[in-house]
């Protein structure tokens, strides 16, 4: 799967118009600024990789997380995709929503973003063991 056949995807709808992109290719890694056109994604920059095979993508503002995940390359493997929204967090207890910095690496910065907050989601599971149920990229 290539980034721009994800245009074609049943979440096109849901992903954010524009926002940062996430990548993880075959050949590499991008994070990039984007916006969504007709033709696909436009770049801030250089995205040298979008002619490889995609691995793992997250397309986020804010607001909204579009994961989608490729397992492997097989015509019979369904990839994985997930729209995961803020909206989802309200009701859940603020000692169960844990916000992680993360710096990244400077060849990653000429977006003009230094970080990124991952806003990790916990519940507590039938045995009263605190689990990861899940997460969202944001600014």
């Amino acid at each position: 799967m290539l980034l721009n056949d994800v245009l074609n995807s049943k979440f096109l709808g849901r992903i954010p118009q524009k926002g940062y992109i996430y990548a993880i290719f075959k050949a590499g890694v991008i994070f990039e600024k984007y916006e969504l056109n007709p033709k696909g994604f436009k770049f801030s920059g250089d995205a040298a990789f979008e002619g490889s095979p995609l691995r793992e993508l997250h397309c986020f503002d804010e607001n909204t997380e579009y994961r989608l995940i490729v397992q492997d390359d097989s015509p019979c493997a369904c990839p994985i995709e997930k729209v995961v929204s803020a909206k989802e967090e309200k009701g859940i207890p603020a000692e169960l929503l844990l916000n992680d910095e993360m710096l990244l690496e400077e060849r990653y910065t000429k977006c003009g973003v230094k970080k990124i907050t991952i806003v990790n989601r916990y519940s507590y599971s039938f045995f009263d063991t605190l689990q990861l149920d899940d997460y969202r990229m944001t600014l």
